[in-house]
């Protein structure tokens, strides 16, 4: 799953995105590098490496103090494979009153 899509965020929730994964290259990798689109998402890559079939967890999060529509884009990097291209996607709800 490389794109995680959530409709009526609450205003300033703190819900993470995950992308679960899966190494599937046969071989042991490391993230190297997670890089976001702009400073209003972060990332948290996972620290050790990950054996082959073995799994692991990308967790973003999102500013959602920024009302409206979004679409965000994280470049993950490995030592091991092609840089892989995750989209979080979703809409922030109003301040309530």
């Amino acid at each position: 799953q490389v794109e995680i899509e959530r409709k009526d965020i609450p205003y300033d929730a703190k819900e993470l995105f995950e992308f679960k994964f899966t190494n599937a290259t046969g071989e042991t990798i490391t993230i190297t590098n997670v890089q976001t689109s702009c400073g209003c998402t972060t990332a948290e890559k996972p620290e050790n490496p990950i054996k082959k079939k073995k799994s692991g967890t990308i967790s973003v999060s999102y500013d959602t103090k920024r009302v409206g529509e979004f679409v965000k884009s994280i470049t993950v990097t490995s030592d091991k494979a092609p840089p892989v291209v995750l989209t979080i996607r979703g809409n922030v709800l109003p301040q309530k009153q």
